[in-house]
């Protein structure tokens, strides 16, 4: 719960969101069983003695939450003072650490509890990780890819995408490497594994004052955590508002406060580099220039419609010619009529407007919007009969 204190509290708005301080707990015995479970099978054959498989795993569960405290790392507040792109990269290696850590205290643990040689240890405990890694690689929603989607990414979704990519990579390849290797030491391989014998202890009773210092801890921090973030809450306010539709009561939830109330660094959804972003971008650019919305909030999906405009196989190109209905067209039109953004907009990516006042076909009423629109941004209106001729 610790780990989960460290890893939460400077994003997720915990006294709302509980539940997310038991994720570490959950995983790690999860995890630890799946682990146990392999390393046991695979020295069915090489046991002197083979232990009892319910008093080992309880052992092996106790050093496996040994690794909890490295995850302290992850409550430094780099994003206090690094950019969004370097906070992001910072926590990366963080997690990479912190990882690298993990894999060689289970190694050792393995070593010692099983009777285990190093390289045996190291083997089944990479084929695990590699293969806890690819598992959540593919279950974790992550950027889509820019070559393949023209997807203009941010500074920290570049970064995770980068990461994302790497370990796929890499760890595809080296899974068969653990995989041949922990087929060798479970099949093959001859050497016995000795489990150690231990001495009993004098007393297996530990004292009320060792559990009740982390628990009064843990409690005294949850304690504190509605008077000591605001920011997280505000975050999950406005975010379970958007999540909901509830669009015009999250614009003026965020219009009722500066930037700097929410978290560092916090953009809210829709996250257009994701599939399947929620809510619809034009739902809420709706609410925004229809409302007395605030400067940053109509900056904030301002940025987000330009960097829509200026993709071109998923942006605005592709979905005016294949996806959108007459109404969604109105809807785009009306958004960049009346945000105060709009006509900067259409400035910067004039061709990207040109090219849609040429495929607007027959209907006359959106190409001469479209044309308004040019020639408000002082850009030459195309010659229906020119763009009709060309078709």
């Amino acid at each position: 719960m610790s780990a989960g204190l460290a890893r939460e509290y400077d994003g997720a708005d915990l006294y709302h969101e509980p539940w997310l301080l038991l994720i570490p707990f959950v995983a790690s015995t999860v995890t630890s069983f799946l682990l146990y479970s392999l390393v046991y099978m695979a020295g069915l054959r090489r046991f002197i003695e083979r232990p009892a498989f319910g008093r080992m795993y309880i052992s092996f569960l106790s050093l496996y939450w040994m690794t909890g405290p490295i995850a302290w790392f992850y409550a430094i507040p780099v994003e206090r003072f690094m950019s969004a792109g370097n906070s992001t990269i910072a926590n990366l290696y963080l997690l990479a650490l912190v990882s690298l850590w993990r894999v060689m205290l289970i190694t050792r643990v393995v070593h010692v509890l099983f009777g285990a040689s190093v390289v045996a240890a190291f083997w089944l405990v990479m084929l695990f990780a590699d293969s806890v890694a690819l598992g959540t690689l593919l279950l974790t929603p992550i950027p889509i890819i820019n070559v393949m989607g023209g997807v203009r990414l941010s500074a920290s979704e570049n970064a995770i995408q980068s990461a994302a990519l790497l370990v796929f990579l890499f760890g595809g390849f080296s899974w068969l490497v653990w995989l041949l290797g922990g087929i060798v030491i479970g099949v093959i391989a001859r050497r016995d594994w000795k489990v150690p014998s231990v001495e009993p202890m004098q007393s297996s009773r530990i004292g009320w004052v060792v559990w009740a210092l982390p628990i009064c801890v843990i409690l005294g921090l949850f304690g504190l955590l509605p008077f000591k973030q605001p920011e997280q809450q505000l975050r999950h306010a406005v975010e379970d508002d958007l999540a909901k539709n509830r669009i015009e009561e999250a614009i003026q939830l965020m219009s009722k406060h500066v930037h700097d109330d929410f978290p560092p660094h916090w953009v809210p959804p829709p996250h257009l580099a994701y599939r399947d972003p929620r809510p619809k971008l034009l739902d809420v650019l709706k609410v925004v220039a229809e409302t007395d919305s605030a400067a940053w909030v109509q900056k904030v999906f301002a940025d987000k419609l330009e960097s829509d405009v200026s993709n071109y196989s998923f942006g605005i190109r592709h979905r005016w010619a294949f996806d959108w209905d007459a109404v969604e067209k109105d809807r785009f039109l009306s958004v960049m009529e009346r945000l105060p953004q709009g006509g900067a907009i259409v400035s910067r990516h004039a061709d990207v407007f040109l090219e849609i006042a040429k495929s607007a076909g027959e209907d006359g009423e959106l190409r001469a919007r479209i044309c308004s629109l040019l020639s408000k941004a002082g850009h030459e209106i195309p010659d229906p009969s020119q763009s009709n001729g060309e078709r």
